[in-house]
């Protein structure tokens, strides 16, 4: 209950900030104190504070209020609108999922903050994973890909090589959330899914040199 308060205050802000890129960068900040505080804590209190760490995190890495005001602005029916639907509540499964094929298929793979199997690196990972579906939730109900192109992009490209990582990830990363996320769909869902997970990708190809890239 004392922290109610506080959360509500922080809400409050992040809504009103009009600059998502700061949002973008808030949500790397608080990744690593909460991943400092968390292990200073015992058992039981990493058990009582993280459902808090977690909230906190989501609500300025993922923009639910913008979806569901994008969601708003549809009719009942549309096929944009009910993809999403659908969508939605399984975007966490397929962000495990896709973890769980990228930890396999670079069983190897390291950034600074270590391998994909370490537990702070698998938490950011199902985070951003859980980001970039919002971000492709918001960019299908809105119709454009300008959400990604001038929000997620930038913030990807600040924070991915400020801890080193490589686009042999981006790429996998990319190919493994677009096959989860279509194999889910029905082919009339698809025609609406691909010229945006098509769009993604050319967005980052266009700017893997910033990613150390060598194709």
């Amino acid at each position: 209950e004392a922290l109610e308060p506080l959360l509500l205050e922080f809400q409050q802000q992040h809504q009103d900030t009009k600059d998502r890129r700061t949002l973008g960068f808030l949500t790397t900040q608080l990744n690593f104190a909460n991943s400092l505080l968390l292990n200073k804590l015992t058992s039981l209190e990493k058990m009582l504070l993280y459902p808090y760490f977690k909230f906190v995190e989501e609500q300025a890495a993922l923009p639910w209020q913008r979806v569901c005001a994008a969601a708003a602005r549809h009719e009942i029916g549309s096929p944009s609108l009910i993809l999403v639907e659908e969508m939605l509540p399984v975007s966490n499964l397929i962000a495990q999922i896709v973890y769980s094929q990228l930890v396999k298929k670079l069983p190897n793979y390291h950034s600074c903050r270590g391998s994909l199997r370490d537990v702070e690196v698998a938490h950011s990972i199902n985070r951003d994973l859980n980001m970039w579906l919002s971000y492709l939730w918001l960019c299908i109900l809105e119709e454009s890909l300008t959400p990604f192109k001038e929000e997620l992009l930038i913030l990807c490209l600040m924070v991915l090589t400020s801890v080193g990582v490589k686009w042999e990830l981006i790429s996998t990363w990319i190919k493994l959330l677009s096959a989860e996320v279509l194999s889910r769909a029905t082919p009339n869902q698809r025609l609406i899914i691909e010229p945006y997970l098509t769009g993604i990708e050319r967005l980052f190809f266009e700017k893997r040199m910033h990613l150390d890239a060598d194709l």
